[in-house]
């Protein structure tokens, strides 16, 4: 796994983080310890309580978050104020199921195949003898 991390040169800073609070800062973990390592962007999240995720989707315009709310089978006239954050687990695994499919209708489409000049509308000749029928 070292072989993969990029050289530190001397002149980068260096960041000390304790990962065992219960260890001194020069006292080694012993060989039945387990150390999570906490990597940057987590402690990261970690300081502002939130996900990229749900910073994203507190972004979004209200239209855009009824379209993927009604997606997810829920009401948009009760969630369309919550935060992603204060959602149940359940409504976040609906929600980014929702997004997953809005992707996949987005990826079909493509914005080349949304420009006007290929998005005109032709009405379909309906002939005569099927409104008689």
């Amino acid at each position: 796994m070292k072989a993969l991390q990029p050289a530190v040169t001397e002149t980068a800073p260096r960041i000390e983080t304790n990962l065992n609070p219960s260890l001194k800062h020069n006292d080694k973990p012993a060989a039945n310890d387990v150390t999570r390592v906490i990597h940057g962007v987590d402690s990261l999240r970690d300081l502002l309580d939130r996900s990229c995720v749900a910073s994203r989707y507190s972004n979004l315009s209200d239209q855009q978050k009824a379209m993927i709310l009604y997606g997810a089978k829920l009401k948009p006239s009760t969630h369309i104020n919550t935060p992603l954050d204060s959602m149940t687990f359940d409504e976040r695994e609906q929600i980014r199921h929702s997004i997953i499919a809005l992707c996949d209708v987005s990826s079909i489409f493509g914005r080349t195949m949304l420009t006007r000049d290929r998005f005109e509308h032709r009405p379909k000749v309906v002939r005569q003898s099927k409104l008689n029928s």
